[in-house]
């Protein structure tokens, strides 16, 4: 799958593709949210969960940038 068809999903087949086909790579805590990223393919999406209601409320995927230096 590329980013391209992948950010052409539904947000609901984001999460389940996500959960199914990524690998778990590293997350951390920001605030009251938990941040985890995980790769697939040729790039990368981060589940944005609300630790408060224990829900995703964001799914974003990139595959380059500034949005790795917070794993560095």
């Amino acid at each position: 799958m590329t980013l391209l068809e992948f950010n052409s999903l539904e947000l609901k087949y984001k999460i389940g593709v996500t959960l199914r086909q990524a690998v778990f790579l590293d997350h951390y805590i920001s605030n009251d949210d938990r941040i985890n990223i995980y790769a697939l393919d040729s790039f990368f999406i981060e589940l944005v969960y609300d630790i408060n209601y224990f829900n995703i409320i964001s799914v974003n995927s990139f595959n380059s940038g500034n949005e790795l230096d917070k794993y560095a």
